[in-house]
């Protein structure tokens, strides 16, 4: 389904990912229909919009022409000549047909009407936050200055600044004082002549304990009306400060007022416990580095007294964009803890390609070792380096044992610092960390009690962030967005940096043009101060790039190759690599560095040179040309070689960046060192990079082996799969293969069974086969005789790809492979046939052997270092007790699979557990629950982006709302999921058509039926199709279903998928015979399934039986 986004630049996207929506015309075409909201524009209306009065002589065949491109982004799949759905054609010109939930504005404005209709001030709240997250800029951004977008653009920023003022009020209401003095206040600065702005500003201030600047911001606010509008303050505002000076306003907590830097001895308290408590003033002065953010750090500060007195971990995340500050504010924050008796210690996500993984934890770990327990600390630094295999982490462990071991102990460290004394923790550069520092996050932020504190930029948040900070959520962290500087703030910063006072014109288009960003304001009144008011007033760059490249035009030209140069090694740069790499004088080197340290450019220390912020050096590297890059990098790799060759994933960087047929067989040594240190961090992702580097570099080998390179293929498939990019691991694991059919049958046995471990989902798309593996199997397995545990191997990879498409093939391999695994003597053999023969459907494998078999698999687990083994035999019990109800027997074998999944981290598992204890939560009767669980499990397939994850989550929704009686809601959403097994939908579209009471277009959809695979969804797609068959079904289909459903007696349908359960089988069964006459065996059946819902404690259920059972009596 297309997802139009307006607030914010024009964006659209589908299933497949962004839509080209082509240039400004013929975005502005698209606009003007949304602002229509369905209506039709005429054709004349959008020409003259679009040509402002003035059209070229073809302006309709231009129009045309962008409304047919249109069409084909926005709807790829559209047959030629059929009609189009969104972009529709009505005389006398265009309208479009999208759902409320299909605009972002639209969904907006239903978000906020459902709002105002709700009295509950918490459900109030999280509705605001809902909306208000969906504005990702001004609303119809590009489209501003045109006319015809302005009276829309006008009203959706009154409704976004009434949803704020309304968001303030809730949160107060919500008691969080706090969070509505940031919002009321950021609100007032951005609306300054909104009194309701003022009015809960004042409120909250009051609240929170903070009477002197309640009375203040009241005060500015009469000063405010009476300079603009020559108004004073309305009833609202007057009678709120009548009942703060008379004290009528209840309050329930007030904080303690935070001592002036003027009274020292007011800056530590002594709390109840005899620790010190923090209560320093928050406003530092300038030279700090940061103005204004009072309320940002009282807030950080406040939440660190609350993990100091509750001794439970705490988190803070920081967003904004570059320069608006968020390391000063990092800074700030840990200058007021210390003074407080906090220990604090920061860590930064290295924005230079090339840096170890968890780089920043080692920082952490380092700083805190300086201070005690250095042995411990720099034993963790080594082994999150992998440099070392100590006892608890050696070889007789599997890697996900080590990496749990190592996380552990990381804990154990970080918690036993916190034992003496408050610990704040500061992670600054989120956005650029990989996957193991994050990792650590999650499992700091969930057991270590100390405050962590987290900055990142929302505009670069990627893949296995957007993971963490999911995972983070559960930890309710407060959350921080930097706005742009206030106008005093700024005038501040620009007075400060320009080394005058500017005008107020000038300060008025300095605000304009930076937005307020801390870092643009001080580029720019450097820019002030060296070429004076005039530049200000006239041509102040728009960019803060245009500012750094105007004062880089005024230094020399060495100069500034130097600071190109140092730019490339890093934002910080070791001195002796940058000198061997310049390959000029020492004295230039310095030179040039000096000139760019006057320049405000860059600090040097010691043995570094640091960029003051990472925007200089963007500007510096991205104005160089390629080929110079190219030729700097290699220069750069060399002297990393020299200087320090441990420095591995750097010298592994540059040669891949300067890659070239002269040094490709270095770049693909460094390269592969760099892959093994970060497997042996558990740095998936930055493994992954380094192996694609890695092939790159081989093919530039002339004469370089085949079979070498279809191995790094295959370590690069595994990795991909380990990192859970399951789509692209399919893609390489392909390409290993079509190369080994070049070569030899080792490497393509090798290629076809590149994955060694199972993983806890399928591994491909639901309803598709890759014939091009399959093929290459067969043919192995038909035209040779491999030895045995390759032909295993071979065997369970044709079952993953082929069962519940091709059932005879799947089911004689999995007899095969069960037989012949049990006498290759190989752990990791029997684990994975095990596996696969147990993906067969249940009827086909007898309940006593599946037991054995997963019993066999929980003993692999713990005796073979394979503790996904362990997890997929628990998961097997689950399956088997769920379908025959025992709840209690599926609950204890869940609660070791979270034990494992708490301890590995999983990521698919972490999903498919989700869906089990949601399935289990429906099976008991509790649906709000099991809704609530569900809705969870897909935030997580939705942020590992998960093949079929939508659909799954919507087919389970459905199964409760089956159960409940009512899914007319859900033709919609079912048919429109995209799916390469549509017809398995068949018969959930046509049951929501029927709640509908559409039975037409239900049997209409049902003539696409096609038998039920016998696969992992059998019971419960054969248990959905009883239901639609009873219901409007023919004798003939009635008959066959009965019979084939008849095997499933006496179980919970769907329940052994693990995942879903549509009820007792036999409710469906009784229907079945009832249509078919049998009104004896109906009633058997409708006693079974009562009974059976009773023992789950579903009375819903039950209930249904039993009514049922009434009607026949």
């Amino acid at each position: 389904m297309v997802q139009i986004r307006v607030l914010g630049p024009l964006e659209a996207c589908d299933g497949r990912g962004r839509v080209e929506l082509g240039g400004p015309k013929q975005r502005a075409v698209l606009a003007l229909l949304l602002i229509a909201r369905g209506r039709v524009v005429s054709v004349d209306r959008l020409i003259d919009d679009l040509w402002h009065g003035e059209p070229p002589r073809r302006a309709l065949a231009a129009l045309q022409a962008y409304v047919s491109n249109l069409r084909r982004q926005l709807e790829p799949e559209r047959a030629p000549r059929a009609q189009a759905q969104i972009l529709v054609s009505r005389a006398p010109g265009y309208a479009v047909r999208l759902d409320t939930a299909q605009v972002d504005a639209w969904r907006f404005e239903s978000v906020l009407e459902e709002s105002g209709s709700t009295a509950e001030p918490a459900a109030v709240r999280r509705l605001l936050d809902d909306a208000l997250a969906l504005w990702r800029g001004p609303a119809y951004a590009e489209f501003a200055a045109s006319s015809w977008a302005t009276v829309e653009i006008g009203r959706l920023q009154e409704l976004h600044a009434d949803a704020r003022v309304r968001q303030a009020e809730a949160v107060l209401r919500c008691g969080d004082a706090t969070g509505a003095v940031l919002l009321a206040d950021s609100l007032r600065r951005d609306h300054p002549l909104r009194e309701d702005a003022w009015r809960i500003l004042a409120h909250a201030l009051y609240v929170a304990g903070r009477q002197g600047e309640s009375l203040g911001a009241l005060r500015e606010a009469r000063a405010v009306l009476a300079d603009e509008l020559g108004l004073d303050p309305g009833p609202a505002l007057a009678a709120l400060e009548a009942d703060i000076l008379a004290q009528r306003i209840p309050v329930d907590v007030i904080r303690r007022p935070l001592p002036t830097s003027a009274n020292p001895a007011g800056s530590v308290a002594a709390a109840t416990d005899g620790a010190p408590t923090v209560a320093v003033d928050a406003a530092a002065p300038p030279h700090d580095g940061l103005l204004g953010r009072t309320a940002e750090v009282t807030a950080i500060v406040d939440a660190a007294e609350t993990v100091r007195t509750a001794r439970e971990p705490g988190l803070c995340l920081v967003t904004g964009e570059a320069g608006d500050g968020k390391s000063a504010l990092l800074g700030r924050v840990a200058r007021v803890l210390r003074a407080g008796g906090w220990e604090v210690v920061t860590g930064r996500c290295p924005e230079a390609e090339g840096a170890p993984p968890a780089w920043a934890w080692s920082q952490v770990l380092g700083a805190l070792g300086e201070r005690g327990e250095e042995g411990r600390c720099r034993a963790l630094v080594d082994r999150l380096a992998g440099a070392v295999s100590t006892e608890r982490a050696g070889a007789e462990h599997s890697a996900e044992m080590s990496r749990f071991l190592l996380h552990q102990d990381v804990v154990e460290t970080l918690s036993a610092a916190a034992t003496r004394g408050p610990v704040a923790i500061l992670l600054d550069d989120l956005h650029r960390a990989e996957s193991e520092t994050l990792n650590l996050l999650i499992e700091v932020a969930e057991a270590v009690p100390v405050l962590v504190v987290g900055a990142y930029r929302p505009a670069e948040v990627g893949r296995h962030l957007e993971i963490a900070l999911g995972a983070l959520a559960v930890r309710h962290p407060l959350r921080l967005r930097l706005p742009g500087l206030a106008l005093e703030d700024a005038t501040s910063l620009v007075a400060e940096f320009a080394h005058q006072a500017p005008s107020p014109d000038t300060m008025r288009r300095l605000l304009e043009r930076t937005g307020g960003n801390p870092f643009h304001l001080k580029e720019s009144a450097r820019l002030l101060r060296s070429e004076g008011e005039l530049v200000a007033l006239s041509a102040v760059p728009a960019g803060v790039r245009d500012v750094l490249r105007r004062r880089l035009s005024r230094l020399p030209d060495v100069a500034v190759s130097v600071l190109r140069l140092a730019a490339l090694v890093g934002r910080t740069a070791d001195l002796d690599v940058l000198v061997l790499a310049a390959e000029v004088e020492e004295e230039v080197v310095f030179d040039g560095l000096d000139a760019g340290r006057l320049a405000g450019l860059l600090e040097v220390d010691g043995t570094t040179v640091s960029f003051t912020h990472v925007l200089v050096r963007d500007t510096l590297i991205g104005d160089l040309p390629r080929l110079r890059r190219m030729r700097w990098h290699r220069r750069i790799a060399r002297a990393w070689e020299e200087v320090d060759p441990a420095a591995v994933a750097a010298i592994a960087h540059h040669h891949g960046a300067a890659l070239g047929a002269d040094n490709a067989a270095e770049a693909l040594r460094y390269a592969l060192v760099a892959a093994d240190l970060a497997d042996a961090r558990f740095a998936y992702d930055v493994a992954a990079e380094n192996l694609r580097a890695a092939e790159r570099a081989c093919i530039r080998i002339p004469g370089y082996a085949a079979r070498d390179r279809i191995a790094h293929l295959c370590r690069l498939s595994r990795t991909l799969l380990a990192d859970g990019r399951l789509e692209e691991a399919r893609e390489t694991r392909l390409r290993a293969v079509r190369l080994a059919q070049r070569s030899d049958a080792e490497m393509i046995d090798a290629a076809i069974t590149a994955w060694d471990l199972p993983t806890p989902l399928i591994t491909r798309r639901y309803g598709s086969v890759d014939t091009e593996i399959v093929d290459a199997v067969r043919e192995r397995l038909e035209q040779t005789d491999p030895p045995p545990d390759v032909r295993c191997r071979l065997l369970v990879v044709l079952i993953e790809e082929v069962y519940g498409e091709r059932d005879e093939v799947a089911a004689d391999a999995a007899r095969e492979v069960l037989e012949l695994s049990a006498t290759v003597g190989d752990p990791l053999v029997r684990g994975l046939a095990l596996v696969a023969y147990l993906t067969l459907p249940r009827p086909l494998t007898p309940p006593a052997e599946r037991a054995e078999l997963a019993d066999e698999l929980i003993g692999l687990g713990e005796s073979a270092n394979r503790e996904v083994f362990g997890l997929i035999g628990h998961f097997t019990h689950v399956q088997s007790a769920g379908a025959e109800g025992a709840l209690d027997e599926a609950r204890a074998h869940l609660a070791e699979m979270d034990r494992l999944v708490g301890m590995f981290r999983w990521g698919q598992a972490i999903a498919s557990n989700l869906l089990i204890h949601a399935m289990l939560a429906h099976a008991g009767g509790r649906f709000a629950e099991a809704a609530e669980q569900y809705r969870g499990a897909g935030d997580v397939f939705a942020r590992q982006r998960i093949a079929d994850g939508a659909g799954m989550i919507a087919l389970a929704q459905f199964s409760v709302r089956l159960s409940l009686g009512d899914v007319a809601e859900f033709a919609e959403v079912l048919g429109a999921i995209d799916s390469s097994a549509g017809d398995v939908l068949c018969d959930p579209v046509a049951l929501a058509l029927l709640s509908a009471g559409r039975r037409s277009d239900a049997e209409r959809v049902r003539r696409a039926v096609r038998p039920v695979r016998r696969d992992f969804f059998h019971s419960l797609l054969l248990t959905t199709r009883g239901i639609a068959v009873a219901a409007i079904g023919g004798h003939d289909e009635v008959v066959d279903v009965y019979d084939e459903l008849l095997r499933y007696s006496g179980e919970l349908g769907g329940a052994d998928t693990g995942c879903y359960v549509v009820g007792p089988v036999d409710t469906v069964l009784g229907d079945l015979a009832a249509r078919l006459g049998g009104p004896a065996r109906a009633a058997d059946h409708y006693r079974a399934a009562a009974r059976l819902a009773e023992r789950c404690g579903n009375e819903v259920w039950a209930r249904a039986a039993r009514d049922r059972l009434q009607e026949f009596s």
